[in-house]
């Protein structure tokens, strides 16, 4: 993954959604896919979270908040279905998309109903926190990404 080839240029004001389960951005931003720059416009319910399992008491589980090159959002959770705090949740995301542009995180916390306002449940990080970095990754990868990410992402 090129960081810089799929860099969000701004920053998304990500927030709930006026449906429950759902995060949306409150400010158009500009970002990157391929190199090639798009800008996304302020977007009610853009993340949908309605298919996800409720999780169990203590448990935590992240999820990367994905844009395209075409404007359309999607999320990825976690490798594991549940971890134990938010610093292991946020360590086991999957290597990032290299199609999709990164605006944000969202770790669910515990006894997360995903059918509920979302904000109150977990925690949204604007861009890639620390702690979200890979040690491994697609061949030639070497080191973690949320340091690079860090010094274009607000």
């Amino acid at each position: 993954l090129d960081v810089l080839a799929n860099a969000v240029l701004g920053f998304a004001a990500i927030a709930n959604g006026t449906a429950a389960g759902k995060l949306k951005t409150t400010a158009a931003v500009p970002f990157r896919v391929d190199g090639q720059v798009y800008s996304k416009a302020a977007t009610d319910d853009l993340w949908d979270f309605a298919a996800e399992v409720a999780l169990g008491a203590g448990v935590y589980r992240a999820y990367w908040l994905f844009v395209d090159a075409a404007g359309v959002a999607t999320i990825q959770g976690g490798t594991a279905v549940s971890q134990a705090s938010a610093v292991l949740a946020l360590a086991d995301l999957p290597y990032p998309s290299a199609t999709k542009s990164v605006f944000g995180v969202f770790v669910a916390g515990p006894s997360t109903v995903f059918t509920n306002a979302l904000s109150g449940q977990g925690t949204i990080y604007h861009g890639v926190p620390a702690g979200a970095s890979k040690t491994a990754g697609p061949p030639g990868y070497v080191g973690g990404i949320s340091e690079s990410i860090t010094l274009i992402n607000p």
